[in-house]
C-alpha cells in the first residue's frame, strides 16, 4: 500500500462533499450549490469549433505558454476592458484559472513560507497552500467593509492570494483600494496574485484589473478565465498576464507538469472572442441580475436578508446560525441545496452561498416549496 502524507493535510475538497449530497438524496434536488452555468456558449464560438475541428494543425501540442494568436487577442481585450497594456512575454494561455493557480503555488512556495489568502475564499488557495506545507495566512474579508479586508492589518508574507469579484461574498475592489494594496506590497516587499475570473459578472459598476494601477507589473500577476465569461467551464480554458519574470519561471515550471491547453480552443476563441464578448456578457448580466432579484425575494421569506452582490453570480447570506446546521435544515424541510460558508474559510461561518446558475424553473420550484 503507497500513502500520501500531504494529502492527510488537506480536509475534503467542498464541492465534492456537495456531489456526495446530491447523490444521496431521494428525491428532486434543487441545486444551488455549486456555480456551474446552466446556460449556453455563444453559438458563434461553438461553430467555430465545429469549422476548425478537421484542420490538421489543430491536434498536435501546443505552445507551452500559449499560442500567439490568443495571447493577440487578450492583449487587445485587456487594453479596451482594464485600460491595460500588455506585451507577450506578460502571458500565459492556461488549463482553467483553478490549475493556473494551484501550480503557481506549487512553483512558488517553499516548506514554512508564510503565505496570506483571503478568507472566505475558493477552497483551492487554501489546499494547495497546505499541499507545499507552507504557513497559510488567512486575511479576514470584512462584512461591514463590504468584504475588502484591512490592507495596514496584514503581517510579513511572501505573497498574498486575493480574489475580486470574490467568490463567495459577491464584494469588488475599486481602483483606490488596490492602488493602495499595489503601494502597500511595493513597500513591504510582497508580492501579489489576483484571481480576476469574475470580472465580467457585475450588478453596476465594471470592476478593474489591479494591474490598471501605476506600477503593479512590478509586485502583481492576474489571473483571469474563459470559463465564466463564455459559460464553458468544462473546456478548461484560461490565462495568467502580470509581471514578465514571473511569467517565465511559471511557465519553466510547467513545461514539466503539462502541455497546454488544446490548440482548438485557442483557436476558436481567438477568432470571436472580440466581436462576441461585450453583447454576451451584457446579456448574461441581465439573467443573473433578474433570478438574483427572484431568488433572493423568495428565500427572505424564511427570514434572510439577502441581497444582489456587486460582482460574481453568488449570493452570499448570513443566516445567524450554524451554516452547516442551516443547509442541513434546507436540504431535509425543502429539498434545497445551497453551499455552508464553512466550506469557504473559517471567516464565512454562520453564511451560506446559493448559485445562480440555475434556470428560471429552479427558482420558480424554489418559490413553491418555500411557501
Amino acid at each position: 500500500m503507497i500513502n500520501s502524507i500531504k494529502m492527510k493535510r488537506i480536509p475534503p475538497y467542498l464541492f465534492s462533499d456537495l456531489d456526495r449530497i446530491k447523490k444521496t438524496y431521494k428525491g428532486t434536488l434543487l441545486d444551488f450549490g455549486v456555480g456551474d452555468p446552466i446556460d449556453p456558449p455563444p453559438e458563434t464560438l461553438l461553430n467555430q469549433l465545429k469549422n476548425l475541428v478537421n484542420e490538421s494543425q489543430i491536434h498536435t501540442y501546443p505552445n507551452y505558454d500559449g499560442e500567439v494568436y490568443l495571447k493577440d487577442i487578450i492583449i487587445e481585450w485587456y487594453n479596451e476592458r482594464f485600460d491595460v497594456r500588455l506585451e507577450r512575454d506578460e502571458i500565459a494561455i492556461l488549463i482553467g484559472s483553478k490549475e493556473g493557480i494551484s501550480h503557481f503555488i506549487w512553483a512558488f512556495t517553499e516548506k514554512n513560507d508564510k503565505c496570506g489568502y483571503v478568507d472566505p475564499s475558493y477552497p483551492v488557495y487554501l489546499n494547495n497552500l497546505l499541499m507545499t506545507q507552507a504557513k497559510p495566512y488567512p486575511i479576514k474579508l470584512v462584512p461591514e467593509k463590504e468584504f475588502l479586508f484591512n490592507i495596514e492589518n496584514i503581517p510579513e508574507i511572501k505573497y498574498l492570494i486575493l480574489n475580486y469579484p470574490s467568490n463567495p461574498t459577491g464584494g469588488v475592489a475599486d481602483y483606490d483600494f488596490y492602488e493602495r494594496l499595489v503601494n502597500w506590497a511595493i513597500k513591504n516587499d510582497t508580492f501579489l496574485v489576483n484571481d480576476n475570473c469574475y470580472s465580467e459578472i457585475y450588478t453596476d459598476l465594471k470592476p478593474p484589473s489591479i494591474l490598471s494601477v501605476k506600477n503593479a507589473k512590478k509586485v502583481a500577476i492576474e489571473f483571469h478565465s474563459f470559463s465564466k465569461m463564455l459559460n464553458i467551464t468544462g473546456w478548461r480554458l484560461g490565462f495568467v498576464v502580470g509581471n514578465k519574470n514571473v511569467i517565465n519561471e511559471f511557465i519553466t515550471f510547467k513545461k514539466n507538469i503539462d502541455s497546454g491547453p488544446f490548440k482548438l480552443l485557442q483557436m476558436a476563441i481567438s477568432k470571436v472572442f472580440l466581436n462576441i464578448i461585450n453583447d454576451f456578457t451584457l446579456s448574461m448580466r441581465k439573467k443573473y441580475i433578474e433570478r438574483g432579484k427572484k431568488l433572493t425575494r423568495f428565500i427572505n421569506k424564511i427570514g434572510l436578508n439577502s441581497k444582489l452582490p456587486k460582482g460574481t453570480f453568488y449570493i452570499w447570506t448570513n443566516v445567524n446560525k450554524d451554516d452547516r446546521l442551516f443547509v442541513k435544515e434546507l436540504i431535509e424541510k425543502w429539498g434545497i441545496l445551497a453551499t455552508p460558508g464553512q466550506g469557504f474559510g473559517k471567516y464565512g461561518k454562520d453564511f451560506i452561498r446559493f448559485s445562480l446558475t440555475v434556470d428560471d424553473n429552479t427558482i420558480e420550484s424554489l418559490s413553491e416549496r418555500l411557501k
